[in-house]
């Protein structure tokens, strides 16, 4: 059997059809939206001493063991936001942090992707390059002459950096 629409009952169901398929698209994009990339490296309650990585509650004395990122040092109450070593650069919210690092000759500086995003350290020299870097990657490179040391990742335009060398 054959059912003949009329003109006006063609027009509702096409409606209705679009409207459901619009409405599948928008709830599906919103399921793949990318979330912030930011991810706190350490929350710390109680007294702190030392290098720490991670989520501490308590009283902490000495380095925790594996990777250090930074550190913290004297009586902190609350949450304490943990920002890189003396010879530590992060990749972070797509900036260098911090932008601008001086150094002495010799120094070794070591990069870290915090980002859940690729990143690469590139010198506009040509001096030094990493590969493409994922989340939690690092890259070191020694730095043995005086100078200024222009870098960038190539994977995000105005993300730049500057070593100098004293």
């Amino acid at each position: 059997m054959i059912q003949v629409l009329s003109l006006n009952q063609f027009k509702m169901k096409t409606k209705l059809f679009t409207y459901l398929t619009l409405l599948i698209i928008v709830v599906g994009m919103n399921s793949c939206t990318k979330k912030n990339s930011y991810i706190p490296v350490s929350s710390t309650t109680g007294n702190t001493t030392g290098s720490t990585t991670g989520s501490t509650t308590g009283s902490t004395t000495g380095s925790t063991t594996g990777s250090t990122y930074g550190s913290t040092t004297g009586s902190t109450t609350g949450s304490t936001t943990v920002s890189p070593g003396d010879n530590e650069v992060w990749m972070q919210n797509t900036s260098f942090v911090p932008s601008t690092k001086t150094i002495m000759v010799g120094t070794t500086i070591t990069w870290t992707n915090k980002d859940a995003a690729a990143h690469d350290v590139k010198s506009n020299s040509g001096l030094f390059s990493s590969p493409s870097m994922g989340q939690n990657a690092t890259f070191s490179y020694t730095f043995a002459t005086a100078g200024t040391y222009n870098y960038n990742c190539v994977f995000h335009p105005g993300m730049n950096g500057t070593i100098i060398v004293q």
